[in-house]
């Protein structure tokens, strides 16, 4: 269990900093983790030494760590974008309507003068 908790704490690692594959990065993260917790036990019960458990917990742990970190900033940033999107399509919508009551106002002001003009 020691080592496949070190094996799948790398293979974390790596996937985590690969953005495409973040979320198998997370689950093998969390894998590493239990496997990681499991094997230190089962040294420690049969006298053995705990550094590849431990390994394999420290990097499971970094990883899944770095990945919701990694997955908040890019929730936030597509949520960010979509706020500015939304704003900047209620601008848009708020310049037309503007214009349009310009070009209303403009006419109102034509059909004026072509009243003046035709009363000559």
């Amino acid at each position: 269990m020691a080592v496949a908790s070190l094996v799948l704490g790398i293979i974390a690692i790596v996937f985590t900093l690969a953005m495409p594959v973040l979320p198998i990065g997370l689950i093998l993260g969390i894998i590493a983790i239990i496997l990681g917790v499991m094997g230190k036990k089962q040294l420690l019960a049969q006298g053995q030494p705990t550094g590849k458990a431990t390994a394999g917990l420290v990097l499971g742990i970094i990883s899944t760590v770095l990945g919701g970190i990694v997955f908040a900033s890019c929730a936030l940033c597509v949520g960010a974008t979509g706020s500015a999107v939304s704003a900047a399509a209620a601008g848009t919508a708020d310049a037309i309507n503007s214009a349009n009551e310009a070009v209303k106002s403009t006419n109102g002001a034509l059909e004026t003068l072509k009243s003046l003009g035709s009363g000559l």
